[in-house]
């Protein structure tokens, strides 16, 4: 691949220029190849390229793929959002690195911008020196991101919409929006149709791999305290309830999910999960109510 003569082209031409180039290359030869040899070349490109660069590979990131038989951050759409992210830290710190950031989060896709955004997040620990952002400037962003997050919920369920993305959007809302918006919204599109919980509970199913190609895994409690970040559970359990035809009582759990029954395996798994945990809730609660009780009467009995 011509990648040196593409980079030169970047040096000299417009943004709409490097669009046209990328998307030929893409469309001529392979997105990851492309991908691969720019993030060896990104260290060495000097600040404005970089900001050419960054902007260009954002306003195309959806022609980048999402392969099923991979993870996640191994496909060519994660790895663009990596190297986009390379690229800005090619460009000083200051006003440029961060006006270049927004135009990203605002004219790239939304499924775009929140996978750039998740590499450019910085834990709030760490030292200013070390962070591609100001706290100040990474809260602006997470905003700008979470209004165009908000956007895109709006009519179909975000989770049906954009099911491999919905979690990322979903925690870039509760995190620079609110847990608690996030919860209503949910709440809402379950509340209008209770079949919705299926669809949002498979979102935080792990994608097992093998030989014979990609499935789908149960729910864990790890994917259940996920989801309860993101929404209440008696919410899904409730809405679970009310499904039409869905007899969660008469099935027992299977280490290999029936296609035939996947709605009712994974339906099952969260509420198996949800009621021990409200079970051991309860427990609690209990088991303080008597010490309480006992630690009164103890204190009762001192005082005669």
């Amino acid at each position: 691949m011509e990648i040196d003569g593409f980079i030169e082209l970047a040096k000299s031409e417009t943004i709409l220029n490097i669009i046209s180039e990328i998307q030929r290359l893409i469309n001529e030869r392979s997105a990851d190849l492309l991908i691969v040899k720019l993030k060896i070349k990104a260290g060495n490109l000097i600040s404005e390229t970089s900001r050419k660069l960054a902007i260009a590979i954002a306003k195309v990131g959806d022609n980048f793929p999402k392969s099923e038989n991979e993870l996640f951050y191994m496909t060519a759409f994660s790895q663009a959002g990596i190297l986009v992210g390379q690229l800005i830290n090619n460009i000083p710190k200051g006003n440029v690195r961060f006006e270049t950031a927004k135009v990203i989060l605002v004219e790239g896709s939304v499924s775009f911008a929140s996978e750039y955004f998740r590499w450019i997040y910085t834990n709030k620990e760490k030292k200013e020196q070390d962070r591609i952002f100001t706290v100040e400037e990474e809260n602006e962003l997470g905003r700008i991101i979470t209004e165009r997050i908000k956007l895109f919920s709006q009519g179909e369920p975000i989770y049906k919409k954009s099911p491999g993305n919905a979690l990322s959007l979903l925690n870039i809302w509760s995190t620079y929006g609110s847990r608690e918006e996030v919860n209503q919204y949910l709440a809402k599109t379950l509340d209008e149709k209770p079949e919705n919980a299926l669809d949002l509970l498979k979102c935080y199913q792990p994608t097992w791999f093998g030989a014979d190609g990609t499935h789908k895994g149960g729910l864990e409690q790890r994917h259940y305290d996920s989801i309860k970040e993101d929404v209440d559970p008696d919410v899904i359990y409730n809405a679970l309830y009310n499904i039409n035809g869905l007899d969660l009582e008469s099935l027992k759990h299977q280490e290999t999910i029936d296609q035939t029954l996947y709605n009712e395996n994974v339906a099952y798994q969260f509420t198996k999960i949800h009621n021990s945990v409200i079970n051991k809730e309860q427990d609690t609660k209990i088991k303080k109510e008597k010490s309480d009780d006992l630690g009164k009467t103890e204190s009762q009995n001192t005082g005669n």
